[in-house]
């Protein structure tokens, strides 16, 4: 088991970083996406050297941690580069027996990806300010129909799905370290509830209707407390 800094000629006079993995006797290639001067001549220069390179080794000491704990399978790769949003749908799929729960890990899903905007989110990228990045786009971003912000009861909803799924996540120890413990969720409004006294559903109940079934359902709502999703499951036989 091995990991060591490997630095590939560019154009330029600058040389890309990259980690070359050697575990179980297979060799893995991963791209740090850096560079650095090969001949730093200036400050500035010799300065960004200093400071990349301290970066890579930093990510270095960090991959060698993973292998030790068993994070890393030399056909995937590190657990923390598996697609987060792949693992967000098939956390979501777990709830279609429960058809209320599973309608909002697919709408949260569906705010996910919007989120996204067709990059692909890594377990690697779900760090605190991601988390933060997705709570203020659940809060300002206009997405609705009618291209309104989100209620704060269904923005409350979706953060906790989020989060739920990255402790999931840690749960099976595929990140080392849970930020969604550490941000705050969405503060809830106080819904102020109305209804109707009981000589307001008596005059109701003698008020002439177009519509004889809505009556008689909201009627049945008023009298068991039934909500108006639940009356509209109903069937007549």
């Amino acid at each position: 088991m091995g990991v060591k800094i490997k630095q590939n000629k560019l154009r330029n006079n600058r040389c890309s970083l990259s980690l070359d993995i050697y575990h179980q006797g297979v060799s893995k290639y991963e791209n740090l996406k850096l560079f650095i001067y090969e001949k730093a001549t200036t400050t500035l220069e010799k300065e960004h050297n200093k400071r990349t390179l301290a970066l890579a080794e930093t990510i270095k000491a960090k991959r060698i941690l993973e292998m030790q704990e068993s994070h890393f399978n030399i056909h995937t790769g590190f657990r923390g580069q598996a697609s987060f949003l792949e693992y967000f749908s098939k956390e979501a799929k777990k709830r279609k027996k429960n058809e209320n729960s599973y309608g909002n890990w697919v709408s949260a899903e569906k705010h996910l990806l919007a989120f996204a905007n067709g990059k692909n989110i890594r377990f690697c990228d779900c760090d605190d300010n991601f988390i933060e990045g997705f709570k203020r786009y659940l809060q300002t971003a206009k997405v609705t129909k009618s291209k309104t912000c989100l209620s704060t009861n269904s923005a409350i909803s979706y953060l906790n799905k989020v989060k739920a799924a990255l402790t999931q996540a840690f749960n099976d120890r595929i990140i080392l370290d849970n930020p969604a413990k550490r941000v705050k969720g969405i503060k809830a409004e106080e819904n102020v509830r109305e209804f109707l006294l009981e000589e307001e559903i008596k005059i109701l109940a003698k008020t002439p209707c177009s519509y004889p079934l809505l009556k008689n359902a909201f009627l049945f709502s008023c009298l068991t407390g039934l909500r108006w999703s639940d009356i509209c499951r109903f069937r007549q036989k």
